[in-house]
């Protein structure tokens, strides 16, 4: 009985090691699928982007918006390539806009402020946020913006206050 066991679990062990290569999928539909895909550029979307906003902005009459945008998406290609020279120049556009505006558009002190955080600057986007939250912006955001200030600058109370 004894040798009857082990060799029926020696039978199932060793039936359970056969490899079999189920088909999963047809070859032909995983080429189409592979042939007709086409991965977005997003480097080179954001570089087009950046080109139009930057062309829009009329140096003999700023505005706010084409600056906005152009700067976000200098930020957005420093997430993509790490060059800090994107969040410098980022933060040009946004500071010249901001006296442009006699320092009364809380939309730009949120963009300088968000630059400050990925610039490790935590006190000083703790300054910027403030003077956003002077000028009034919307309680989401600036709840958002407070969550992320007050934790990096370690007081974790009031980031948990913000974050609730």
């Amino acid at each position: 009985m004894y040798y009857i066991n082990i060799s029926a679990l020696l039978l199932l062990f060793l039936t359970g090691c056969i490899h079999s290569n189920p088909k999963i999928v047809d070859k032909s539909y995983a080429d189409s699928l592979i042939h007709n895909y086409s991965r977005t550029d997003p480097a080179g979307k954001n570089n087009t982007e950046m080109a139009f906003w930057k062309a829009r902005i009329n140096p003999d009459n700023p505005g706010i918006s084409n600056e906005l945008k152009y700067s976000s998406a200098l930020v957005r290609r420093f997430h993509q390539s790490g060059d800090i020279n994107d969040l410098i120049k980022a933060e040009k556009v946004l500071k010249e806009t901001s006296q442009v505006y006699n320092n009364k558009e809380a939309g730009v002190y949120v963009a300088l402020t968000e630059i400050a955080l990925l610039k490790h600057q935590f006190k000083n986007a703790a300054d910027l946020l403030n003077k956003a939250k002077q000028i009034g912006v919307q309680n989401y955001v600036a709840n958002s913006y407070s969550f992320d200030v007050e934790f990096e600058l370690g007081h974790y109370n009031l980031a948990s206050f913000y974050l609730s």
